[in-house]
């Protein structure tokens, strides 16, 4: 891997696309400012700044953000959606590996921070606004940040590697599923929630059909034991694992034209 060359790439894949990244940029300031709004518009007719709306409207805001960076993984392959992009993403002098590094870092930290400088915009329209109306103003970002530190230092552990491993699951269908892939991944996320709800009804059923001819089913599963926890968490890092290589072995696929591997 060239590291000079790597930047060069990042800053082709940045640059051109740019008014993408801007249209992104005033999405996620457009939605804030609307959550901000529906969550201090009674306050407004009141002619008050509410600290507690604005606090409900940062939790909301930290809840969405996760989702978000979700969505965004989906969108791995959005310069190789067509025969031509393909075509020219795959002319390009860089090998595989630094395309889909530089797809990855685009998707994931240069998203986030598009998130943040949405929601900063979004912040700075609604105190001024606030201001205007009650005089005074609450800003929401950092209560944002607060919220965000908060919802992760309760379960640490668990939470990032749940988060890792949905994160990697949309990753790997970004290449799988080319068209709607945020809309296919969803759909098969949904169907195991759908099994695990059967299997939990069943399981009540027969349960209650045991306890009528004195029988009791009892499942223990010792989720506190540090084993247990470790060997889930390795089982975790290593689907995942697993589904970023295999994101990265189908990303490598698609460039192939006319069975010829150009990278």
């Amino acid at each position: 891997m060239n590291t000079k060359r790597f930047l060069s790439l990042l800053k082709w894949n940045i640059i051109g696309n740019k008014r993408s990244l801007l249209n992104t940029i005033l999405r996620f300031g457009a939605g804030i400012f609307l959550i901000n709004c529906l969550c201090n518009i009674s306050s407004w007719i009141g002619g008050m700044a509410d600290f507690n709306a604005v606090s409900i409207a940062a939790k909301l805001c930290a809840f969405l953000f996760p989702l978000v960076m979700m969505a965004f993984a989906s969108e791995l392959t959005f310069n190789l959606r067509t025969k031509q992009t393909i075509i020219n993403y795959s002319m390009l002098p860089a090998s595989n590996l630094e395309k889909y590094l530089s797809n990855f870092l685009v998707k994931t930290i240069l998203s986030a921070l598009l998130f943040f400088v949405g929601l900063l915009l979004a912040d700075c329209l609604q105190a001024l606004l606030t201001f205007v109306i009650a005089k005074t103003a609450y800003f929401l970002t950092p209560l944002f940040f607060t919220h965000i530190v908060s919802f992760f230092s309760s379960m640490p552990e668990a939470l990032f590697l749940f988060l890792l491993f949905v994160h990697s699951t949309f990753a790997v269908a970004s290449s799988f599923f080319r068209r709607r892939p945020l809309l296919w991944t969803t759909l098969l996320w949904i169907l195991p929630m759908v099994i695990s709800f059967c299997a939990g009804a069943i399981f009540e059923v027969l349960n209650a059909f045991a306890e009528r001819n004195g029988y009791v089913i009892v499942m223990r599963l010792h989720y506190e034991d540090k084993l247990v926890q470790f060997i889930a968490g390795l089982v975790t890092v290593l689907i995942s694992a697993f589904n970023y290589w295999l994101s990265y072995r189908l990303f490598c696929r698609i460039q192939v034209i006319n069975n010829k591997v150009h990278n």
